[in-house]
């Protein structure tokens, strides 16, 4: 993995966050991106980044359409991690492994993630979809909030909705996991839209 060029007082964010200390080298977009999930649970946005993007192109040069839609979907979710808000300096003074975006613009660019991921999903088809599609609508209804456009958000709420629904149909016996205190997805999705003020 090539590291980024930090000038030498930044020592603390080189070892904290650009070599990946502690994670094993790999080649597999799959792993890599589990890899990055692990490392925003302990607060290591840097090497995170660099692994999501490292899938990404893998994924681009592979033509692996399901695996770049889950990449793109990971991202989008990176840029809305608590992980990466935290580190607010390391990534004004250093950006993102995406040159497009910067710190400000981290929610728009969330939202423009979970979008390529739909796009994949849409062209791809088939039943399993609707479930993809129902989580990058929920999650990207968050990005849209956090991005000040709350009725894009009460949008994407209810489309989470509609492909929950869709899926549901498709599969009546699936267990869908929802937080205890919302009992059903569909209660979990009008306690959000009431939250963001929707209804």
């Amino acid at each position: 993995m090539k590291c980024r060029s930090f000038f030498p007082g930044a020592l603390l964010i080189v070892l904290a966050g650009c070599s990946a200390i502690g994670v094993p080298a790999t080649s597999d977009p799959r792993e890599k991106l589990q890899q990055a999930i692990g490392l925003l649970r302990i607060d290591r946005p840097l090497p995170a980044d660099t692994l999501i993007r490292e899938a990404i192109d893998i994924y681009q040069q592979r033509g692996d359409q399901d695996g770049l839609a889950e990449a793109y979907r990971q991202y989008a979710l990176f840029l809305l991690s608590p992980a990466v808000t935290h580190s607010d300096y390391a990534f004004v003074q250093y950006g993102f492994t995406d040159k497009t975006i910067s710190f400000k613009t981290r929610y728009a660019k969330s939202v423009e993630y979970f979008e390529k991921a739909e796009a994949l999903y849409q062209s791809i088809g088939g039943t399993e979809r609707a479930s993809d599609l129902s989580n990058i609508y929920l999650n990207k209804s968050d990005a849209q909030y956090l991005n000040g456009q709350t009725s894009e958000a009460c949008a994407s709420l209810e489309r989470s909705r509609a492909f929950n629904h869709e899926f549901m149909a498709t599969h009546p016996g699936a267990d869908v996991q929802v937080p205890k205190e919302f009992g059903s997805f569909d209660n979990g999705i009008d306690k959000f839209k009431k939250q963001i003020g929707c209804i």
